[in-house]
């Protein structure tokens, strides 16, 4: 059973004329068909402007990067960047430390892994907030610090499925 809609569109197009294509259509068409692909496309270069705005724009992602960290533009640190210079080292040393360990074995246990996955998340939101440069910085470097050496001791260890339900606790 047709439904009034479709009545009425079928009436309507019953009620358009006929019409014949032209009769050179297929010829023309299949001309352009056996064009070369390159008279289609033409080469678009971009604006030279463009390109200074993207080069620009790379070299600003590409600046922090360079530039030499704070304690190194100070000649002389005061007294309170001492104790942050002295946790930046221990945390550079400590990473490297990390490094050659799990170097020297590459296998981890499922728990292990986990555990040192959940320290890294801890060290994911620390880096955060030392990438604020607040004025936390000595307690987030403590805090990096301490969360280095249990990742140490993590590496170095087998840590059995206790040890990473009291970490995750």
């Amino acid at each position: 059973m047709e439904s009034r809609v479709d009545t009425s569109l079928k009436r309507r197009l019953l009620a358009l004329p006929l019409e014949t294509p032209p009769a050179d259509a297929w010829a023309s068409i299949r001309a352009s068909i056996e064009a070369p692909a390159t008279s289609r496309r033409t080469r678009r270069t971009p604006s030279p402007w463009w390109l200074a705005l993207a080069a620009g724009l790379a070299a600003i992602a590409l600046l922090p990067g360079t530039l030499p960290p704070p304690t190194a533009v100070a000649p002389t640190a005061t007294v309170a960047e001492a104790p942050v210079n002295a946790l930046v080292q221990r945390s550079q040393a400590l990473e490297s430390e990390i490094r050659s360990l799990r170097a020297a074995n590459p296998a981890l246990a499922e728990a292990q892994y986990q555990w040192e996955r959940a320290i890294e998340n801890d060290l994911a939101v620390i880096d955060v907030g030392l990438a604020e440069r607040g004025p936390r910085q000595a307690q987030l470097w403590r805090e990096r610090v301490r969360l280095l050496e249990e990742l140490k001791t993590a590496t170095q260890m087998d840590a059995g499925p206790m040890l990473l339900q009291a970490r995750l606790d």
